[in-house]
């Protein structure tokens, strides 16, 4: 599995440091950390978002909400 930097990765200078954000998996994580160049970059983990991706799934409703008020979808959406 690759690592992610997102659309396009921009770094930006905080504290005389270069900061960048990255998405990856738990085994590139740690083989971030174990890695050659640990001693030069320091990750942060900002939140799992595989985790908080579940958790949002749970919100999603199921079946059709607009059945029971009987009206028709409206917007840009495909109307069935």
């Amino acid at each position: 599995m690759k690592s992610s930097l997102g659309c396009r990765a921009i770094p930006r200078q905080r504290d005389g440091k270069f900061v960048i954000d990255a998405y990856l998996p738990e085994t590139q994580l740690q083989a971030a950390r174990d890695g050659r160049t640990a001693r030069r970059v320091s990750l942060r983990i900002i939140e799992n978002a595989t985790e908080i991706g579940r958790e949002r799934q749970k919100e999603v409703g199921e079946g059709n909400r607009f059945a029971a008020r009987g009206q028709i979808p409206r917007g840009l959406g495909r109307k069935e």
